[in-house]
């Protein structure tokens, strides 16, 4: 169904509150959704329909002066506020969040026919006020010279919302998430459009702050009371719809003084800003011992825990003596971690360091191809600690489908083939598993690596369970099933791709078969891509050609929408493949190594790495790698994850001729990565360890 049809649904009785809000929704007609008709008498039984069904309606009605857009406008810079046009154009934004916000909470209410109904005239009273905050912004933007229609709008919160499956899940992601979100936006706006001499638009983002404070403490108190318990973090997180994140549902620095207005503890507050990690109480005590009373800034001090974000530090352009130094130490590398002090290895030459335009031409991405690589670090391979491992390759698959997972035979020997290679780059000192360490699975006797530290290349229960019958102790806690299935999902990288600066293209995540045929169906040039929900080494994907599907596609698609949801993106022309390491610690602390490049064979699988020498990257490219990599790691510890992970990313053409661009996510991996061992190399190290490494908070 197209974003502009009327919803396939049987209406509610004339003159219920139900078919207030099913008409508010459904209606393509602008003034009737902007100013709609007398509300019924909320307090009186008769207005509500009774036994009234579930409808669950998939997408509002939209009039044609609305025009719908798959891509959201990116976010003007601060500096260019200045220009009314701008800040225009930043009102008809936030004027669409209110319209569908207004929807949305009416859509709650049909949805959900059985919850509390006081739970239902509350979220019709909030629906109110969102008209009235849309009114505030037209308003204003028409002083602006701007009407609500003139530009293109997108329906984001509607993408996302009608996935919660009850009420809960609702309140949890519409007013937890995306009203708490707004407390820091509206906030931050504020600040920006009174500094750009706008007062009366500053008024208007302050209302609406406000009022959100309200909207976020009404959702806090329904989610307790449809729980039975009071707010939790986990709890809370493990109800948003998935793959959302409460990374993706916060503004950083948090707007702690309306939060805490809102009723939300410091508990919550200190995992919300990142700082949880595995000791909650702990941090939730420094942090707020640290929190500045000022809102519009949250910084911890010397050596304080300090929110994920909330402080800018510059990178040095070069490794010094003083961060090479640090990073051979581990106990400098703790004190260097509390102290905010971030340090990376410059892969850039000096040259390539002027150049902040953009991605270089294809001709300098071809010759490279052919350029002198940098010699590849080693590792010492003189007697350590061995360290035995499970090295499951299939871990996708298991994640897949772990309660009735069994590895085939050809997956079985795809692994013995990537497992030679891995012991094989061992062997020439540039690998992960060195010589001595020892490798665990079903052909290993019960106690067979007892005495000796245990790790996974990804650990589900299957791989865990291996090393414990194999008598390991695991080096560290693991990630949980749950969480492992989250983040290694396809739609989880999907989505957290939207919200980063420069992503090229959209990936459209479908969720079930008619979704994805219509998204396959529409132009493309070279066609589309399409990815099961789990996949790795070219496995679960498919590429399908400009125009309908064959047979052959279609039957491909039915088999993969019964998996789950599909990740949809056009097919481009790449040009090279690079990758990012990264590690994410248990307090929130990112280390992240130099890129590099790898080969890959058509369908996906990979087949080498090398490190990227100096100058084989531009410095916006840089940038925007480190960006994807350290948004990444920030996304994988809000969900729950801690350990080693990986970003793919590509320079591609998006079609003949065209010029080449950097997309600086492709892929998240959130386990061991093939290239971990040349990107984490250090000349004479016991063990890889970062060189560079770069501490995060």
């Amino acid at each position: 169904m197209s974003a502009t049809s009327p919803p396939p649904a049987v209406p509610p009785p004339c003159g219920t509150v139900q078919r207030w809000c099913f008409d508010l929704i459904a209606t393509r007609d602008l003034g009737a959704k902007l100013a709609p008709p007398p509300l019924p008498d909320l307090a009186d039984d008769a207005s509500w329909e009774q036994d009234a069904p579930v409808r669950r309606i998939a997408a509002p009605g939209r009039p044609d002066a609305l025009r719908v857009t798959a891509r959201s406008p990116k976010t003007p810079s601060r500096g260019s506020l200045v220009r009314a046009e701008v800040r225009a154009r930043l009102f008809h934004t936030f004027a669409h969040h209110e319209l569908q916000a207004a929807e949305l909470f009416c859509w709650g209410v049909l949805a959900f026919p059985d919850a509390p109904r006081e739970l239902h005239r509350g979220l019709v009273r909030l629906a109110l006020e969102e008209l009235e905050h849309l009114a505030l912004y037209r308003a204003h933007m028409g002083e602006l010279g701007l009407a609500y229609g003139d530009l293109a709008v997108r329906d984001w919160f509607w993408q996302r919302v009608p996935s919660a499956t009850d009420a809960i899940g609702f309140v949890a992601f519409v007013g937890l998430g995306l009203e708490g979100a707004n407390l820091e936006h509206s906030a931050r706006f504020a600040e920006w459009f009174r500094g750009a001499g706008d007062a009366a638009g500053a008024a208007v983002l302050e209302r609406v702050e406000r009022d959100e404070v309200g909207h976020v403490a009404f959702a806090r108190r329904w989610f307790e009371q449809l729980t039975g318990a009071p707010l939790d973090f986990d709890a809370w997180a493990d109800r948003l719809p998935r793959p959302l994140t409460p990374m993706l549902l916060r503004g950083l620095p948090l707007n702690v003084e309306a939060r805490r207005r809102a009723g939300l503890d410091d508990a919550f507050l200190a995992r919300l800003a990142g700082t949880g990690g595995v000791e909650a109480a702990s941090a939730a005590s420094n942090w707020a011992a640290n929190a500045d009373p000022n809102p519009d800034r949250l910084t911890g001090g010397r050596g304080a825990s300090r929110p994920v974000g909330a402080e800018k530090v510059a990178l040095p352009e070069t490794v010094t003596e003083e961060s090479t130094d640090s990073a051979e130490s581990d106990d400098a590398a703790r004190d260097s971690a509390r102290d905010g002090d971030l340090r990376r290895e410059s892969f850039r030459s000096d040259s390539a360091r002027q150049d902040t335009a953009g991605s270089p031409t294809v001709d300098a991405v071809t010759a490279r191809k052919g350029a002198a690589r940098s010699s590849p670090a080693r590792f010492d391979t003189t007697p350590h600690a061995p360290i035995a491992w499970v090295l499951n390759f299939d871990a996708e698959e298991e994640l897949a489908a772990p309660r009735r997972y069994a590895p085939t035979d050809r997956l079985l020997a795809i692994g013995e083939r990537q497992t030679e290679r891995v012991l094989a780059d061992g062997a020439r000192g540039i690998g992960f598993v060195l010589p001595g360490d020892v490798i665990v699975d079903e052909r290993t006797p019960p106690g067979g690596a007892r005495g000796l530290v245990g790790r996974a290349w990804c650990p589900t229960p299957r791989a865990l369970a291996l090393l414990e019958r194999a008598g390991a102790t695991l080096a560290g806690p693991a990630p949980s099933l749950d969480v492992l299935r989250r983040v290694n999902a396809r739609p989880f990288t999907a989505d957290l791709r939207a919200h980063l600066e420069g992503a090229p293209f959209e990936k459209r995540i479908a969720g079930d078969l008619d979704e994805a045929l219509a998204l396959v169906t529409r132009p493309a040039p070279l066609g589309w891509l399409v990815r099961r929900t789990f996949g790795a080494a070219g496995r679960g994907r498919l590429r399908l050609g400009p125009g309908p599907p064959t047979e052959h596609e279609r039957r491909w698609l039915i088999a993969s929408a019964r998996r789950g949801p599909l990740v949809i993106e056009p097919w481009v022309d790449v040009l090279e493949e690079i990758t990012v390491s990264g590690t994410v610690g248990e307090r929130g602390e990112i280390v992240v190594a130099a890129p590099c490049f790898q080969a890959t064979t058509s369908r996906g699988a990979w087949t080498g790495t090398e490190r990227a020498g100096a100058g084989d990257l531009v410095r916006r490219d840089d940038d925007l790698l480190l960006s994807a990599c350290e948004e990444t790691g920030r996304a994988l510890f809000a969900a729950g994850f801690t350990g080693p992970f990986g970003i793919d990313a590509f320079r591609y053409r998006s079609e003949p001729g065209a010029p080449a661009r950097l997309n600086a996510l492709s892929e998240i991996n959130a386990r061991l990565t093939m290239d971990r061992g040349v990107a984490f190399a250090r000349e004479g190290a016991e063990r890889p360890r970062p060189s560079p490494w770069k501490p995060t908070r």
